[in-house]
């Protein structure tokens, strides 16, 4: 396994010991361990469960199981009228229970890039999420012109699947609290170019809905938030149907909590850039029973 894992690293296995004295003379020798006859399969690129094969007794070699894993649901992106997409249920602000976490963005000073805000920061102590703020997750990249929908800002769009399990970029372009002439309850959240670029945030605990206010929209469909699981899968999304500030939120379909984390991007064109505030986070009995579709 070691030996397979350094090769795909690029790297050689020199030793496997407990011994240190051995390990310090070999890695001094660059002795190498004896040939083997196993390598790496670069041809494999679906997930799958293997199990080594082995010899009976009477020498007959039992071939080894290859199990294949189900395909991933393929989750489309194609809102409906609410503008609701994938396995999540639009509401409305007023469906989060008062014990649901919010988070306003005054907390920290205009300017914070990246902030990280634990239960602690915000009115949360009861939910216990911690959340943390980046531009885009780990497999993911800025789009190119022909991965943009027509006349949307470049800066704004995100290329590519997030990798398993999700994490934020660490290279990816900062978020910062900003002050927001186009929001009443300003400051607001924004990406990099300020109100031009997305707003991606994870959460240590899966959560079982979340909603922000985005704005200012000065084109409808312009803009949509994504939810995905702690696999890097896209659950579903909302976009936003009309114009000023709107409120994007969701709970999952069945009200079980599996949203990793949520990105806030374009879609379309959006003449006057975005941001997003008032961050309401729901762990499962947060969420008023039997929430309906929001109109």
């Amino acid at each position: 396994l070691w030996s397979l894992f350094l090769q795909a690293q690029g790297g050689t296995l020199a030793t496997f010991t407990t011994d240190p004295e051995t390990a310090r003379d070999r890695f001094i020798t660059c002795e190498r361990k004896a040939g083997r006859s196993f390598d790496w399969d670069n041809t494999r690129t679906l997930e799958a469960m293997i199990s080594a094969g082995r010899t009976t007794d009477f020498g007959e070699v039992v071939p080894p199981l290859v199990e294949h894993l189900p395909e991933p649901e393929v989750v489309s992106e194609v809102p409906d009228a609410s503008g609701r997409f994938g396995r999540v249920i639009r509401v409305e602000e007023h469906a989060f229970l008062p014990d649901a976490g919010m988070i306003g963005f005054h907390e920290f000073r205009i300017g914070a890039r990246n902030p990280v805000y634990r239960p602690q920061d915000y009115d949360g102590a009861l939910t216990g999420v911690t959340v943390r703020f980046g531009g885009y997750f780990l497999g993911q990249r800025p789009a190119k012109a022909d991965e943009c929908p027509d006349r949307a800002a470049l800066t704004g769009c995100v290329a590519g699947t997030p990798l398993a399990p999700l994490q934020l970029d660490p290279d990816a372009p900062s978020v910062q609290s900003v002050a927001d002439r186009s929001n009443p309850d300003s400051p607001s959240l924004s990406g990099t170019p300020k109100h031009n670029g997305p707003v991606t945030l994870q959460f240590d605990t899966d959560v079982a809905g979340v909603g922000l206010l985005g704005g200012y929209f000065n084109d409808a469909q312009s803009t949509a938030i994504r939810v995905f699981d702690r696999q890097g899968r896209l659950i579903g999304g909302v976009t936003n149907v009309g114009t000023g500030m709107e409120y994007l939120a969701l709970v999952t379909d069945d009200g079980v909590a599996r949203i990793a984390g949520l990105q806030f991007s374009l879609i379309g064109r959006e003449q006057a850039g975005f941001a997003i505030d008032n961050l309401r986070i729901a762990i499962t009995g947060q969420i008023v029973e039997g929430s309906r579709p929001a109109q």
